[in-house]
C-alpha cells in the first residue's frame, strides 16, 4: 500500500469497532477532498457484496474495495487490481453475498 491509502489504515485495526468508525471517516475526509474517488464496482465483479465500496487513488492508479461489515463478515480493506481476471468468490465472500 503507497500513497494516501497508506494514512487510512496509519495505527488502526479496522476490526476494531472504533478503529473502523475512524478509518470510515478517514475514508469520507479523503472523498470530500479529492484526492481519492469513489467508483462503481469492476464490471462482472463476483467477488465482493454490492454494498461493499470500491475506491481509486488518481495518483498511483491504486484501488481498494471496503469490506463493509455484515455479521459474521469483519471489515476488511482489500487492494484490487481493476485489469486482472475476475476470479470466483470466496467462501466468507459468497457467505455474505448470500446473506442479504
Amino acid at each position: 500500500m503507497s500513497g494516501v491509502f497508506r494514512s487510512v489504515t496509519d495505527g488502526l485495526k479496522i476490526t476494531e469497532y472504533q478503529d473502523w468508525l475512524i478509518f470510515v471517516q478517514r475514508l469520507q475526509d479523503l472523498v470530500r477532498s479529492g484526492r481519492i474517488r469513489r467508483i462503481p464496482p469492476s464490471v462482472g465483479n463476483h467477488r465482493f457484496a454490492k454494498e461493499d465500496e470500491w475506491y481509486f487513488d488518481p495518483e498511483t492508479g491504486e484501488a481498494y474495495v471496503h469490506v463493509i461489515p455484515d455479521a459474521p463478515v469483519l471489515p476488511q480493506w482489500i487492494q484490487v487490481d481493476l485489469l486482472a481476471p475476475i476470479g470466483r468468490p470466496q467462501a466468507h465472500e459468497k457467505a455474505k453475498r448470500h446473506s442479504h
